[in-house]
């Protein structure tokens, strides 16, 4: 076989505990084996007490004494766990449904497919995993979750792992199944009806492993990363001369037999017993006929997905803590209005727009207690002031017309300002609600607003084309930017304060001296509208989105560093940084998904999204809460 070697092995292998008969057996090993091989029949010679050099060797640093753990180093040898991290492997850590979609298409790379691919609404097209996906649910590895919808981080219970690799593998249910799982597992009833046929297929073929109980295969508990590599062990063809799982741990009706009976020694995780299998039951190293050979990929292998960074995985774990309400009795998604204007000629303009109040822009001040959100209206337009804590509205702010697409809280959270369609910027006093100012400059609607951290100064971005620089103790214009031919959509500052940002729709950014008004630089962002910007935490990387498009950019040199997410039937309506740098995340519109999605801003791996539709985002100051407004706003929380 190309690429592999022969070793021949004498009968004295039955001492170590492997099963190999009365005749030499020919092992079947890959070019770089040999040396693991005499590495694992050594250990298995040495006392316990003389095992931590070989400890040393190990693939993973959290796998010493791990039942599992020769299988597991086997397959991260030949890159199926590659989709986890590659210093631990966390063994206990529960299998999210994409993450068993990768070890599987890893693993059995030569099955062939069973059925055409399937677009997941939850599923976007720049997530890191769709390929993955999509490939395991064409080789029959995974179904979906409900109707078209795929929930990729949701854990699967043991139940269902054994079910959708008998599946995958194509074993056939035996006539006897129930009698099978009935003589196997001491909890077959905690079994769905439908999967036990499956599940049979599973212990007739030795690929059932159950630590430390073979009897107990508890269910409906979620599998684990070592038990679910442990079945993969038991599938590989290459392991039948050394098993790589302890054999004690596999279910089978002897072991139910055997249990009432137990031998006078019982082995350790690290030494596989000594018994051979019955003649009866199947040896771990044949599937059935129809099964496909998986024993050494002849195809190129699929290329491995980018690892989830250990510390962004606490996103997959954010909880849906509250819901805010605030839409008038009786209005829904679907209703109407008629709004009349009378235009420079006096004649009077009807049309029909939306009667709902949906918050187009959220803001946070620099405690995370208090949060603003700026609403549409057929007439006035709100601001509601929230309490983030307990989710209690604190007060309604009215006192702009049409819309109100711009918010911001000062850092110290005793100033909010808005901007509206009316063209008008108003300072309210959070404490009372008392609408203190009403800034006058601009022709039309505020697109975006910013505080510098000083609480003094603030910049605007309008569809006038200009984008002002404002003092808020005088309500002065200090200064006026940009007067281009392209109205302005968006405007940053940057955490020192030093730098400010602004965007158009011709996909123009330019930098700017805060302090100066001096042009620093214009970044041709986009060929296409710029409609939301967002500097890093340090200051040095400004994210960019609109049309098709999320970058990050150098600040230092204008140079593009990464493209988060291209798509050109998307649009990213906003973004935000993590508190530390590590993640971006912004709401995005894809044909018929509205989500709320997280990228890993050192790879530009999408590692999470909230499917919900959202007009605006904010988070709070210490990373732990993320607010998304739309037709409600939700709330998250991590653990």
């Amino acid at each position: 076989m190309k690429g592999w070697q022969k070793f021949q092995g004498p009968r004295f292998f039955r001492g170590l505990g492997v099963a190999l008969g009365e005749t030499p057996v020919t092992l079947r090993l890959r070019p770089q084996d040999p040396m693991r091989v005499l590495r694992v029949v050594f250990g298995l010679m040495l006392p316990l007490g003389m095992m931590d050099s070989a400890d040393a060797q190990s693939t993973y640093t959290d796998l010493t004494n791990h039942w599992a753990r020769t299988c597991i180093e086997n397959l991260a040898e030949r890159d199926i766990l590659s989709v986890f991290s590659s210093e631990t492997f966390r063994p206990e850590d529960p299998i999210q449904r994409v993450e068993f979609a990768s070890v599987v298409r890893q693993a059995f790379p030569n099955v062939e497919p069973v059925r055409d691919p399937v677009e997941f609404i939850d599923i976007p097209t720049d997530y890191w995993g769709r390929e993955i996906v999509q490939d395991a649910y064409r080789r029959g590895f995974i179904s979906p979750y409900s109707g078209r919808t795929f929930n990729p981080t949701q854990v699967i219970p043991r139940w269902q792992a054994i079910a959708l690799l008998t599946t995958g593998l194509r074993y056939k249910s035996p006539e006897d199944g129930l009698e099978t799982i009935e003589a196997s597992l001491v909890d077959w009833e905690e079994i769905p009806e439908y999967a036990r046929g499956p599940i049979a297929a599973g212990i007739q073929n030795r690929l059932v492993v159950n630590y430390p109980d073979p009897r107990t295969l508890k269910p409906t508990e979620p599998i684990s990363r070592g038990e679910l590599a442990s079945m993969i062990c038991q599938v590989q063809e290459d392991i039948s001369a050394i098993a790589l799982v302890p054999q004690q741990y596999v279910a089978s009706p002897e072991a139910i037999a055997t249990a009432e009976t137990p031998t006078a020694e019982t082995p350790t995780a690290e030494t596989p017993t000594a018994e051979t299998p019955t003649a009866e039951t199947p040896p771990v190293e044949t599937p059935p006929v129809e099964t496909p050979s998986v024993e050494t990929p002849t195809a190129t292998p699929p290329t491995p997905p980018t690892p989830i960074a250990a510390g962004n995985q606490r996103w997959q774990t954010a909880v849906l803590t509250n819901v805010l309400n605030f839409q008038p009795t009786g209005i829904t998604p679907d209703s109407q209005v008629e709004q009349c204007v009378t235009d420079t000629t006096g004649t009077r303009q009807c049309e029909s727009i939306s009667a709902s109040m949906d918050a187009l822009e959220l803001a946070i001040d620099g405690q995370g207690f208090i949060m603003a959100s700026g609403h549409r209206g057929a007439d006035l337009a709100p601001i509601n002031l929230w309490d983030l804590r307990t989710g209690d509205r604190i007060r309604t702010l009215e006192g702009h017309r049409g819309r109100v697409g711009a918010l911001a809280i000062a850092p110290n959270g005793q100033r909010a300002i808005s901007g509206g369609g009316d063209g008008e910027i108003k300072i309210w006093d959070v404490r009372t609600g008392t609408l203190t100012q009403t800034l006058t400059g601009h022709t039309s609607e505020v697109t975006g607003l910013a505080i510098a951290p000083d609480g003094n100064t603030a910049i605007s971005s309008s569809r006038d084309r200009t984008v002002k620089l404002w003092d808020l103790n005088t309500g002065e214009v200090l200064r006026t930017l940009e007067n281009r031919t392209a109205a302005m959509l968006d405007v940053a500052v940057s955490s020192d304060g030093r730098i400010a940002a602004s965007s158009s729709e011709d996909g123009l950014v330019r930098l700017w001296n805060l302090q100066t008004g001096e042009l620093i630089r214009t970044i041709s962002a986009d060929i296409k509208a710029v409609r939301t910007l967002a500097f890093s935490p340090n200051g040095q990387t400004l994210a960019t989105g609109g049309e098709g498009t999320i970058r990050l950019w150098n600040i230092a040199n204008g140079d593009l560093l990464r493209t988060i997410a291209r798509n050109p039937e998307a649009t990213f309506f906003e973004v935000a940084f993590s508190n530390d740098g590590e993640t971006l995340v912004g709401t995005v519109q894809e044909g018929d998904i509205n989500a709320i999605r997280v990228w890993d801003v050192r790879t530009g791996a999408l590692l999470h999204f909230f499917p919900t539709a959202a007009a605006a985002i904010a988070l709070t100051p210490d990373g732990q809460t993320l607010v998304g407004g739309g037709w409600d706003i939700k709330i998250w929380r991590m653990p």
